[in-house]
């Protein structure tokens, strides 16, 4: 019997973080339409009033050095995570281990812009509160044989339960009674509000083995089951398998006194992937008045299915001269159907956007690394490396089924977001609140056209209710 107990604790923090990309609260915005024979100096004392008005170059963008030293982002960041491991041998091949770990972090986020800010003229204060936690519960059921001189099996068998809740506090107000002072109690205006709550669960069941013959011929099979919280109960369930095979060359042939090792591989995998909580029903999110709600801007689909990534690999390794060279070459190609999307669709409907299931992507690659060490001695070594990959994907399928009337294009759909991982064990168990997050912006937010006097990022961050 053997137990592992193992934790970190980690605290981050930043009275800055500089706003990056194209957008009028970042530097760069600024610095990009100066002109030539301005001499930045002159804006170096960026207060015409201190804390009241800014020296500007321009009507529309901020002084760059009012941007670097007032326009603050600041976080603090506790993350505590860990687990705790216990194996129980019952015979010298039959072994269980049971496991729980868990992951939080708890995270402030402050904004702040002074008077005067192009955007912000009366100035702006907003503090964001992150809670994130994830537990996780395993139990694996390992056999481990050897079988004469000839074969040797590994077979496992196990399950995990995964819950994920993120619990997100917003307040902001845009405006300050007294310039410089970025408080709450600060704020002279109505201030918004916003609260995000959301619980995800995902329960596998999965199995494994690993049969290797005579130390050069090796099999590994996997498969795994999940339920997914976040689809609907009629498609929750995704099955997802695997294969791989591995030969060792070198175990059995000759293959001379300047190759050391050659090994050949090839390998099939499935994978499954589900979306993000509140994508199956309506829900709203608390209106500017008071006791008033709104429709979200994006329509739910209640007949969400789950992503499917089926995934082939070819490869080879090899070693040349007592390992002083060596080089690793892999082919491969990816199909992902049924991705998750949001395909814009006319705002007549009261939305701007539908979640569905759309598309297949085909994507095949190559990728070669090679490794050497050109000079090696008792005192020293010298490794060089070299990397080289390539890859083309295709568009397959698009979804056709919906389209947004604009003058530029048609029912394009929106880039899809990365799914997080979530389930039930063989149910649905979405967690719907009465609220949902009003539209925000990223700090990253790109003004379209491209002309200064539309810059109108707004310059705060905001994580996805998937941060982690």
């Amino acid at each position: 019997w053997s137990t592992t107990v193992s934790g970190s604790f980690i605290t981050s923090g930043s009275d800055n973080l500089p706003v990056a990309g194209y957008g009028n609260q970042g530097v760069m915005y600024t610095l990009l339409w100066n002109y030539n024979n301005v001499d930045l100096d002159w804006l170096r004392d960026y207060w015409v009033e201190e804390d009241v008005q800014q020296n500007q170059l321009f009507s529309w963008g901020d002084n760059p050095f009012l941007i670097a030293n007032e326009n603050l982002n600041g976080f603090d960041k506790t993350r505590l995570f860990g687990n705790v491991s216990s194996t129980y041998a019952f015979t010298d091949e039959w072994s269980l281990l049971l496991r729980y770990g868990s992951d939080g972090f708890d995270d402030l986020r402050t904004s702040r812009r002074p008077w005067s800010a192009v955007r912000f003229p009366n100035g702006m204060y907003r503090e964001q509160s992150i809670n994130f936690n994830e537990r996780n519960i395993d139990a694996l059921l390992t056999w481990d044989k050897r079988h004469g001189e000839a074969f040797t099996t590994v077979v496992s068998v196990g399950a995990n339960r995964m819950d994920r809740t993120i619990k997100q506090s917003t307040i902001q107000g845009d405006g300050l009674a007294v310039p410089g002072i970025y408080t709450l109690g600060n704020i002279n205006v109505q201030p918004s509000l916003d609260r995000f709550d959301s619980r995800r669960r995902i329960n596998s069941v999965y199995a494994f083995a690993n049969i290797g013959y005579r130390d050069f011929l090796y099999l590994d099979l996997t498969a795994r089951n999940d339920w997914s919280s976040t689809l609907p109960a009629g498609n929750n369930s995704y099955f997802y398998p695997s294969a791989s095979v591995s030969f060792l060359v070198s175990e059995i042939a000759s293959l001379g006194s300047k190759v050391d090792y050659l090994k050949l591989r090839a390998n099939v995998a499935q994978s499954g992937l589900d979306t993000d909580p509140f994508s199956l029903r309506r829900t709203y999110s608390f209106a500017t008045l008071p006791n008033s709600l709104t429709n979200q801007s994006v329509l739910p689909n209640a007949e969400l299915r789950p992503v499917t990534n089926t995934s082939f690999e070819a490869g080879a390794e090899v070693r040349f001269f007592g390992g002083r060279l060596s080089a690793d070459v892999s082919a491969y190609k990816v199909l992902s159907r049924d991705q998750i999307i949001r395909a814009d669709i006319s705002e007549a409907s009261g939305f701007n956007s539908i979640v569905v299931n759309a598309g297949e992507i085909e994507t095949n690659g190559l990728e070669v690394s090679l490794n050497g060490s050109p000079v090696r001695t008792n005192d020293f070594e010298w490794n060089v490396g070299a990397n080289f990959s390539t890859f083309r994907a295709e568009v397959n399928e698009l979804y056709t089924g919906a389209s947004k009337p604009s003058s530029s294009r048609t029912g394009r759909p929106a880039l899809p977001s990365r799914p997080a991982r979530a389930a039930g064990w063989g149910m649905s168990t979405e967690t719907c609140t009465t609220a949902r997050p009003t539209a925000r912006s990223s700090l990253t937010t790109t003004a379209w056209p491209p002309s200064p006097p539309n810059g109108n990022a707004s310059g705060i961050t905001t994580p996805t209710s998937s941060s982690a």
